[in-house]
């Protein structure tokens, strides 16, 4: 078994690089949902949108502080991105078992022997 020896400092960067920054992204998405019901911008729309929206330029300065936090953050940028490999990678051996099964069904539908 591999021993593994954490310095006793290693508490920080877990506060650091962990905690923190999640509870930064709460407290900076309250006052988006408070936003949203405040100028009546609904889901899906992660922006509102002038002309449509009465006031959209306030609630879109109160959405960009928050979604600056997600677009700087590397560790949720990693978190998304590995979501999304997982799935592409599930979708690509999907389609790679399909095609392959539905070009066996086509030659044997042809009335070739193996």
């Amino acid at each position: 078994m591999i021993a593994l020896e954490l310095p006793d400092s290693y508490g920080y960067v877990l506060l650091f690089c962990g905690v923190l920054p999640s509870v930064t992204n709460v407290v900076l998405g309250f006052p988006v949902t408070k936003a949203r019901k405040e100028f009546d911008v609904q889901y899906p729309n992660l922006y509102a949108t002038p002309g449509f929206h009465k006031k959209a330029d306030e609630f879109n300065r109160v959405q960009r502080g928050h979604q600056h936090l997600i677009g700087k953050n590397k560790l949720i940028q990693k978190w998304i991105l590995r979501l999304v490999q997982k799935q592409c990678l599930r979708l690509a051996f999907m389609n790679s078992l399909s095609s392959g099964i539905s070009s066996q069904r086509a030659f044997l539908t042809s009335g070739r022997q193996p």
